[in-house]
């Protein structure tokens, strides 16, 4: 008899990947397409939905090929990028492009939404305080700048949504991805009735929270045959990509996981709700009721690594890698030889909340070289790993150790650097493309194949790989230094300065 196979998807912002695992965890294959953002105008960033759908199909279907019996897959579970949405028609069918989590065109509304309610209704309400990547200042310049889309529209579909109606039909999301809206009650675990009626959105258009893991229904006959799949094939609930990343990564009780992707989320359990107006971590449901994170975004950091490659290429260093770059960096002393980078390319994230902040190089000599700058990106998107850390014991998470995975935890080196900067034993997931484990996980939940959040931890999560501090590094003084410097750069970047969500 075959084995039971389920199909974890990865929807994320550059690309799709599908992974198939086996009932004993092992991958039965794997595949991955690329796709792009645009930027139609200032502030704008978007991609086509429909990309999303073709992207999917198409590593499923590459999956499904490879297979010796296609009748073994029992499930599909699924990993998607927050925050970015997209309107539709009844059928499903996009209206316009998706808006991502990076479009910043409704900062002024967010800033309007936190100046009228206040930090502490929306932190009570939602967890977190407006900005312009949430869905409901999003919806309202929806409704303001292209108000015809928005009357038409039948549906507002998140990324995992929309891939769960494609296959299967329905209009189904889970708890941390409803959370993205400013419109989900995380105490409650509802939509918000009152929220929703105030700013004259209709609960019919959004999809149904359900608990990720369980069932959103069975293949419909369209897309069972687009795929050549069976329609018995059960579709999961998914849950937003930094969860199940967290979840596929082992997080637990006391530690605290940290992506090293484009963007950096810090992911710690939670025993209940909690926001504090001044440290403003962002709380979100987690993957079952009754249970939430703190998860703190950091804006670029992975993006920013991306960013210098592609300046070096851009003057000339056409074969410049991410591994040049870091084997660069490895030529630099700890504190880069006195030259700091505020890795803010796309605004200063948690606990700032600065949406129009800049990036910048500071401390630059004639003495300053390609190592130097390179490390200090490493040791910038480490300092902010650190202030987020200590801003979530603040608000009474205990975190005693890290744990890595993402594209950048394969650099030694940035993970020596972050387990040294925040002094805690930090270790590296040895599959580092964890948000594939999570969804498989929740696939095989609503396969019956694992019973729990746990088994299916035990069933999938990797080992891992063991960094300690190195005590005699200067770190606990230059860290120090490095958010002295960064008060003073606030005030120099202020005239760019967009308007503080926190």
């Amino acid at each position: 008899m075959a084995s039971r196979v389920v199909i974890s998807i990865d929807l994320g912002t550059t690309g799709c990947r599908a992974t198939a695992f086996d009932e004993d965890g092992a991958r039965a294959g794997m595949h991955h397409v690329e796709y792009g953002l645009t930027h139609p105008e200032p502030g704008a960033a978007e991609q086509e939905a429909e990309g999303w759908w073709s992207a999917a199909r198409a590593c499923i279907k590459q999956i499904v090929d490879g297979l010796d019996d296609p009748s073994c897959v029992e499930a599909i579970g699924i990993s998607a990028q927050g925050h970015s949405w997209v309107p539709t028609n009844e059928e499903f069918r996009p209206l316009r492009p998706a808006i991502t989590w990076l479009d910043t065109r409704a900062a002024p509304i967010a800033h309007e939404l936190l100046r009228a309610k206040g930090a502490h209704f929306w932190g009570a309400l939602a967890g977190k305080v407006p900005g312009p990547w949430h869905t409901l200042p999003q919806l309202l310049w929806l409704r303001e700048k292209e108000p015809e889309i928005e009357k038409r529209a039948q549906h507002f579909l998140y990324a995992h949504d929309f891939l769960v109606a494609r296959l299967t039909g329905a209009a189904v999301t889970d708890y941390t991805t409803a959370a993205a809206s400013l419109l989900y009650d995380i105490e409650e675990f509802g939509w918000s009735r009152s929220a929703a009626l105030a700013h004259r959105v209709d609960l019919n258009r959004l999809s149904e929270a359900r608990p990720a893991g369980s069932v959103a229904g069975p293949l419909c006959k369209e897309a069972a045959r687009d795929l050549g799949l069976p329609s018995t094939v059960l579709v999961a609930v998914g849950a937003q990509d930094q969860k199940c990343a967290a979840l596929g990564a082992g997080l637990e009780d006391r530690v605290a996981t940290v992506s090293l992707g484009t963007a950096t989320a810090i992911t710690a359990l939670s025993k209940r709700p909690v926001f504090d107006e001044a440290l403003s971590i962002p709380c979100f449901p987690y993957l079952a009721e009754r249970t939430w994170v703190l998860e703190a975004p950091l804006t670029t950091t992975g993006g920013a690594l991306r960013w210098l490659r592609d300046l070096g290429r851009d003057f000339g260093a056409d074969h410049l890698s991410f591994n040049d770059l870091t084997d660069m960096a490895a030529g630099s002393p700890p504190g880069s030889m006195g030259v700091r980078f505020f890795p803010f390319l796309a605004g200063a994230g948690a606990p700032h909340w600065i949406s129009g902040s800049k990036a910048a190089f500071v401390g630059l000599g004639l003495d300053s070289g390609p190592r130097d700058m390179a490390r200090a990106l490493l040791e910038a998107v480490a300092f902010e790993i650190r202030t987020n850390v200590e801003a979530m014991q603040a608000q009474g998470v205990r975190i005693d150790r890290l744990r890595l995975f993402g594209g950048g935890a394969r650099s030694d080196l940035w993970a020596q650097i972050i387990t040294d900067v925040v002094g805690m034993p930090l270790q590296r997931c040895l599959d580092v493309e964890t948000a594939a484990l999570g969804g498989a996980i929740l696939a095989m939940m609503a396969a019956g194949v694992c019973r729990s959040l746990e088994d299916g931890q035990l069933r999938l999560t990797s080992g891992y790989e063991q960094f300690e501090p190195q005590r005699k590094t200067p770190y606990e003084v230059i860290y120090q230094e490095y958010c002295e410097l960064r008060e003073l750069y606030w005030r120099l970047d202020a005239a760019r300065q967009g308007p503080r969500e926190a």
